[in-house]
């Protein structure tokens, strides 16, 4: 869990320093860090929204430059690795659930056989005396 938010703190620095636009909207009263955490910590649960980059945009006449563009790339690559090691992360958690549920059913299992197996008898004894037959020890 330590990690996860670590994640999270890294990614949202990121974000900050290479000026992608915050959810203000949406996270109104937080300073501007707050804003690109909890961002990227939605990101990270699957409400997915991709950056913005207004102060990049190269669609203004000044912005039109090599600078602008690496700039663009570098905030679409870190953001690409930031969906996929959060996903990589959540997955190994849900691997890690799974075989969590399996090995526990696993310890089980010998129990629950011979439950099954007793109420089994139980029935046919049941049936047997019903039926007048006679129930063998």
């Amino acid at each position: 869990m330590f990690f996860f938010f670590l994640w999270n703190y890294m990614f949202a620095r990121f974000f900050s320093i290479l000026g992608i636009d915050s959810e203000a909207d949406e996270y109104s009263g937080l300073f501007l860090f707050g804003r690109y955490f909890l961002g990227v910590y939605e990101n990270s649960l699957g409400n997915i929204s991709t950056p913005g980059y207004t102060i990049w945009d190269p669609s203004k006449k000044d912005n039109k430059n090599l600078f602008n563009s690496i700039i663009l790339v570098v905030i679409w690559v870190i953001w690409f690795l930031n969906q996929w090691f959060i996903f990589m992360i959540l997955l190994n958690f849900i691997i890690a659930l799974i075989s969590q549920s399996y090995d526990d059913v696993m310890e089980k299992q010998m129990e629950t056989e011979y439950l099954q197996k007793t109420k089994l008898n139980r029935e046919c004894r049941f049936m047997m005396k019903t039926l007048g037959s006679p129930c063998h020890p």
